[in-house]
């Protein structure tokens, strides 16, 4: 039995209709993601005080000049609202030390990769603490054991309405002292056009959460090269086994002259 053309009429009304909202779903724009309106850090967070940073920049606490700091390993700490106390406005904001995602942790084990005397990435989360309370002389004590010489310790900072900051400071491990403070500012105008490539959903180009840790990220960077700039590498207990270009002879040069005496009588 053939099928009555007004059937087949609708069918293929209906395949139109479903394949149109299909392609509108695929093309409606999403909003851009949300930025963060929880609890955030200050200066006195940190124990640094109003420290006159840029909102998009870094400071150097220390006055004097370092000697043997660098070559070493840089450790990576962030601070979240502690889960155990909701936050609330009227009571002080409690932190800990929090996860960090596997893509961000991809990134900062390759932040410093083109920067000499720093020799890799230690990513740190909640089980690498007793009491993962944000203690910043315990977070920078247990950094130490890691065999790491800094750390960077951050969370998210105060911004305006839409926008999203970080904040963070860098501890010598070793002296439990804060020798840096770092922040980041990002706002909707930091969006970028996204790549031809980009996966649908994938909203990171328009993220000013996202942004805003990538800012951080490139101060922190900027910032570990300016400490460098500022240490002198300590004396080599040993001689090194490297030979530099001083010691090679020059191809111009004579070779001094090759004596070969037989240790015992030859009979040719």
């Amino acid at each position: 039995m053939r099928p009555k053309p007004g059937y087949l009429s609708i069918v293929a009304i209906m395949c139109v209709l479903v394949l149109a909202v299909i392609a509108g779903c695929t093309e409606q724009k999403l909003g851009a993601p949300a930025a963060y309106s929880g609890a955030t850090l200050c200066g006195d967070s940190f124990g640094v005080g109003r420290v006159p940073c840029p909102t998009t920049g870094f400071v150097i606490l220390e006055q004097q000049k370092t000697k043997g700091r660098f070559p070493c390993r840089v450790a990576v700490a962030r601070l979240t609202p502690d889960p155990k106390r909701p936050f609330s406005d009227p009571l002080p904001t409690e932190w800990a030390l929090g996860e960090i995602k596997d893509e961000d942790s991809t990134y900062w084990t390759s932040l410093f990769n083109t920067v000499p005397d720093v020799q890799g990435v230690t990513i740190m989360d909640p089980l690498n603490m007793e009491h993962p309370e944000a203690n910043l002389e315990k977070i920078a004590a247990t950094a130490a054991e890691m065999k790491t010489g800094l750390c960077v310790v951050f969370g998210p900072g105060p911004a305006e309405s839409g926008n999203a900051s970080i904040l963070g400071v860098i501890m010598d491990n070793a002296r439990r002292e804060r020798i840096a403070c770092v922040q980041a500012l990002a706002s909707p105008k930091d969006a970028y056009e996204p790549p031809p490539d980009q996966m649908l959903g994938d909203q990171r180009y328009e993220d000013v959460n996202y942004i805003a840790v990538r800012k951080f990220q490139q101060q922190v960077r900027q910032c570990m090269q300016e400490l460098r700039s500022r240490d002198t590498p300590a004396p080599a207990t040993q001689p090194s086994p490297w030979k530099t270009g001083r010691g090679i002879r020059s191809i111009d040069q004579q070779l001094p002259p090759i004596y070969v005496i037989p240790n015992r009588s030859s009979n040719w």
